[in-house]
């Protein structure tokens, strides 16, 4: 392409299309690619803060996880079906509050993650529930409300009730 300049002619790279009205300097090109290359940094901030999120919500969730399968057995009692008041608050979810006491002695308390009523009414004030929780450190605890580990919630009522007639 050639740029006239009083009566002299420059050389100017160009960028040629099959219109040549829609042919151009290079030089206009240029914020198209600034525009990309900004569009793209978005694009890969975004990407990577999705990344993290989900990163972070497997890890919290794998905790608990980890909990009902590996932790220490214990029947625990249903002290209430309360409404959920956390921060993230979701309308109509509620949270099964229970209690058990450790192998020391210690009473404990626990609260189940936020679950709708149809979940939560499935259990009433005073009755067991097993509870699986950290030895080390009792404060981690789960209700197992997905009845994951039945075979030893039937073996701690059985033990239960051999005490009770003894």
């Amino acid at each position: 392409m050639l740029q006239q300049i009083g009566h002299h002619h420059k050389r100017i790279p160009a960028e040629y299309r099959d219109n040549p009205e829609e042919s151009r300097p290079l030089e206009a090109a240029a914020p198209t690619r600034w525009g990309l290359l900004l569009f793209g940094a978005i694009g890969g901030l975004f990407a990577s803060l999705g990344i993290g999120l989900a990163s972070h919500a497997l890890i919290t969730s794998a905790r608990p996880a980890r909990i009902v399968r590996d932790g220490t057995p214990v029947l625990g009692v249903v002290n209430e079906i309360a409404e959920n008041d956390s921060a993230l608050k979701v309308a109509g979810t509620y949270r099964l509050v229970y209690c058990f006491t450790d192998e020391s002695g210690t009473a404990w308390e626990g609260r189940g993650p936020p679950q709708p009523w149809s979940l939560a009414s499935r259990w009433d004030p005073g009755e067991n529930i097993l509870v699986l929780f950290d030895p080390k450190d009792p404060a981690r605890n789960e209700a197992d409300l997905f009845e994951t580990r039945n075979d030893d919630l039937d073996r701690l009522l059985d033990q239960a009730e051999q005490t009770d007639i003894d």
